[in-house]
C-alpha cells in the first residue's frame, strides 16, 4: 500500500492506521454472510465483484504487481460469483443443505478442519489464514556468502539484528516470489526440507533458518532444527 499511495513509515505504524486495516476483512465477512443468508443476493454479488476488481487493481500489473498468482485466483473467484450468485435462482442456505452427504463433506473440510489449525494440526493456508498475519515467515541468516553470487544478490542490503544477530538475512518469500511468483508455503515441515536442501547445496556456509510470525516478539521467533 505504501508503494501505491506513498504514505510514510511513521503513518503506517500509527495504531489507528494499523488497525483500520481490519475493516477490509470485516467487509469480506459481510459480503459472505450476505451471499449465504440475504434474500437479495444480487446486491452482495455486486459488492463481491467490486471487491475482486479492487484486489486485481491493487495487486495486479497496474498496481503493486506483487504475488501475481493473486490475479488468476481472483479472476476465477469473480467468475464464480457471476455464475453462482448474480441472479435470483440461487436459494438461501437452509437445513435441507445438510441432507446431502457431499455438502456435509465440504462443510467439514472448509469449516471443521480449519479449527484444528488453532492446535497446530491443520495448515494455515488451508484455514483461511493466507493474509491473517498469523502465518510463519522464514528467513535465512548467513555469513560469508560473497563467493556465491546467486546468494549474494538475494541477501538484504542491511544486517538484521532482530532475527539474525548481525548476520546477513535472506528473505525466502522475496526469493520465492521472484523465482516462482508465489510465496513460500508457511509450514515448519516445508522449512525443514528447505534447510536440508540448502545445506546440501551449500555445505560450507554457516547458516541459521529462522521463522517468525506477527507480532515480532521473542516468543514468536523460532529456529528450524
Amino acid at each position: 500500500m505504501k508503494k501505491i499511495i506513498h504514505i510514510s513509515d511513521g503513518l503506517i505504524k500509527n495504531p489507528f492506521v494499523h488497525y483500520f486495516g481490519l475493516i477490509f476483512p470485516a467487509i469480506e465477512i459481510f459480503i459472505g454472510v450476505g451471499i449465504l443468508f440475504f434474500r437479495n443476493k444480487k446486491n452482495c454479488a455486486i459488492l463481491a465483484i467490486l471487491m475482486h476488481l479492487f484486489i486485481l487493481l491493487l495487486f495486479g500489473p497496474l498496481g503493486l504487481n506483487y504475488n501475481i498468482i493473486i490475479v488468476p485466483w481472483n479472476l476465477v473467484m469473480l467468475g464464480l460469483v457471476l455464475i453462482l450468485f448474480y441472479h435470483e435462482g440461487f436459494s438461501n442456505l437452509t437445513l435441507l443443505f445438510f441432507n446431502n452427504i457431499r455438502n456435509i463433506s465440504v462443510l467439514v473440510v472448509i469449516v471443521m478442519m480449519p479449527i484444528l489449525s488453532f492446535f497446530g494440526n491443520w495448515d494455515d493456508y488451508l484455514s483461511f489464514n493466507l493474509y491473517s498475519g498469523n502465518t510463519k515467515t522464514l528467513s535465512i541468516c548467513v555469513d560469508k556468502i560473497q563467493k556465491y553470487p546467486e546468494l549474494e544478490k538475494r541477501r538484504s542490503k542491511l544486517k538484521n539484528d532482530i532475527f539474525c544477530n548481525g548476520s546477513y538475512l535472506i528473505d525466502t518469500n522475496t526469493w520465492a516470489l521472484e523465482e516462482l511468483k508465489v510465496p513460500v508455503y508457511p509450514e515448519e515441515r516445508v522449512f525443514k526440507i528447505m534447510k536440508d536442501r540448502f545445506n546440501q547445496k551449500y555445505p560450507n556456509i554457516k547458516n541459521k533458518f529462522v521463522y517468525y510470525n506477527y507480532p515480532y516478539q521473542n516468543k514468536n521467533i523460532n529456529e528450524v532444527k
